[in-house]
């Protein structure tokens, strides 16, 4: 028997009141997804404009260079 056949199974034997309060809590987790995707699709929407216009953003020659400008900014 699959993993999908058993969560089938297990589903069959809940009351409606149990199914609603799964699915509110099943609920929670694909709300934390969208966000994270969310999130991802705006990074890589910085990305892509990073790309277009370079000369709106520092940039680097070297890790110490980065870091010193770090230090520059505390």
């Amino acid at each position: 028997m699959s993993t999908r056949d058993k969560l089938f199974t297990m589903l069959d034997t809940l009351t409606d009141e149990q199914l609603e309060g799964l699915y509110e809590f099943l609920g929670n987790f694909i709300k934390i997804d969208e966000q994270l995707n969310e999130d991802m699709t705006a990074a890589f929407s910085e990305i892509e404009e990073m790309k277009k216009h370079p000369e709106n953003y520092k940039s680097y020659e070297s890790f110490e260079e980065m870091l010193e400008d770090l230090d520059d900014e505390v």
